[in-house]
């Protein structure tokens, strides 16, 4: 989906790399290549929702850039020195959806924006794979080798 955004993404495996460009991303980089130096200092913004990895999005941003720090799927973020920041004009924003989502329109609207995109195409929806609730050392096996795609639901 683009909405005039340069997208450029993170993913742990080819095939997820492959999702991110079906569904609009310029370029999507390996995890691994990201701690790679060349790419420090060039992009305008990183959305970072894995926490444990706050300290590379910094490096990652340029002069003035900003980090959007909305989650911890990945772990705890490492404590940010806001004088750190300073020399090069760095800002941190956080946001927790259900902040912004509180009310029923306010729900309604970003759902309408989503289906509007789904019912075009425009989107490449994974299936998710389901599990028997007994198979759930399995599921969560999957989910922490970083090569799901999609949902993991379990069914009693």
């Amino acid at each position: 989906v683009s909405d005039g955004t340069q997208v450029f993404g993170v993913a742990s495996t080819f095939d997820k790399q492959q999702i991110a460009l079906r569904n609009g991303a310029k370029k999507v980089f390996d995890r691994n290549e990201v701690l790679n130096k060349k790419l420090f200092g060039s992009f305008d913004t990183v959305f970072d929702g894995t926490g444990s990895t706050l300290e590379t999005s910094f490096k990652l941003i340029k002069h003035r850039g900003k980090v959007v720090f909305f989650g911890m799927a990945g772990g705890n973020p490492s404590k940010i020195d806001p004088v750190s920041l300073l020399s090069e004009s760095k800002s941190l924003l956080t946001g927790d959806l259900w902040d912004y989502l509180t009310t029923q329109p306010s729900r309604q609207m970003r759902f309408n924006r989503l289906l509007k995109y789904v019912l075009a195409g425009d989107l490449d929806l994974a299936k998710p794979k389901v599990y028997a609730l007994s198979a759930g050392y399995e599921a969560h096996r999957l989910m922490e080798s970083g090569k799901s795609v999609g949902k993991i639901v379990l069914k009693p």
